[in-house]
């Protein structure tokens, strides 16, 4: 992040934030960038993507542009070649894990991931003990 505006710090010019790339914490080779994006939540480096039955598959067919129309029949591709992946419920877990919002992952569309958060919160609200008065 680059701040453009604040007061002036003694030996650094107006709106700089004093960190250097070496000071961030991002991966410093692409190879670490990759890496980075194939952890699974496990924290094991096991590259699951690379088994995936999605990847000779066009990518954009996993992010359609809605869900309805000719998206759907895209959808439904996207979920049949999901169906036969062995990656998939590391694939489902990566996208419930970070919260991915668009695109098919692990055959789920995001409504699907949204719908069964839902579910879950449900059922742990019916759970809980009610609070007595």
């Amino acid at each position: 992040m680059i701040v453009t505006s604040g007061p002036r710090v003694a030996g650094r010019p107006r709106g700089s934030t004093g960190l250097t790339a070496s000071a961030v914490s991002a991966p410093r080779t692409s190879s670490d960038f990759v890496r980075t994006l194939l952890m699974t939540t496990t924290g094991s480096a096991v590259n699951w993507r690379a088994a995936g039955a999605c990847l000779s598959a066009d990518p954009d067919l996993f992010f359609p542009i809605s869900g309805k129309g000719l998206a759907e029949k895209q959808v439904t591709r996207a979920k049949l070649i999901c169906a036969g992946c062995g990656g998939r419920r590391e694939c489902l877990e990566f996208a419930v894990v970070h919260e991915l919002t668009h695109g098919i992952w692990g055959g789920t569309t995001p409504e699907d991931r949204e719908r069964e958060r839902r579910r879950k919160r449900r059922a742990a609200t019916a759970a809980e003990p009610r609070a007595s008065h």
